[in-house]
């Protein structure tokens, strides 16, 4: 079964859906390439950086739900979160669930949302069809309602 790897940096916007209360997410990324320095950063000892590459673009939607019924998303309310990722023009899409639940608050940074969420892989279209495995959401919400999202997913395919 063929391992793949993807680490990311999804851009978009989430918000609640006219009529039903449930929560939206819709974001994409360029092909990109994520570089980690250890050490020679000045105080702080660790630092990235994204850079687009040549390459075609991931879509993510999702919707979002409280855990528990009658809470409105918001911070500190557990949440899951279940959609797709689509790889490029074709038809190579993954499905994910949440494993557990999903959480956010405020970060450190003034007017910013911090979250995490860990998501288990259904399955897939095209050359992912059958695809398992699982995701790892890293996102920061702005002010504006801008979402920075950073996944890193372990893919396995039959």
């Amino acid at each position: 079964m063929p391992r793949l790897l993807y680490a990311m940096e999804f851009r978009g916007r989430g918000g609640p859906r006219e009529g039903d209360g449930v929560y939206v997410a819709a974001s994409s990324s360029p092909s990109n390439r994520i570089t980690t320095t250890v050490g020679g950063i000045g105080d702080m000892g660790v630092d990235a950086t994204v850079e687009e590459v040549a390459g075609g673009r991931a879509i993510f939607d999702s919707e979002v739900v409280p855990i528990n019924a009658g809470e409105e998303i918001a911070p500190g309310v557990q949440f899951r979160e279940y959609g797709t990722v689509k790889f490029g023009d074709g038809d190579n899409s993954i499905s994910f669930d949440t494993i557990g639940s999903g959480s956010f608050a405020p970060a450190a940074e003034p007017g910013v949302l911090h979250g995490g969420i860990l998501w288990s892989i259904e399955g897939g279209t095209g050359a992912l069809k059958g695809a398992s495995g699982i995701i790892t959401s890293n996102f920061v919400i702005e002010a504006d309602g801008s979402v920075t999202d950073y996944h890193f997913g372990v893919i396995f395919t039959p």
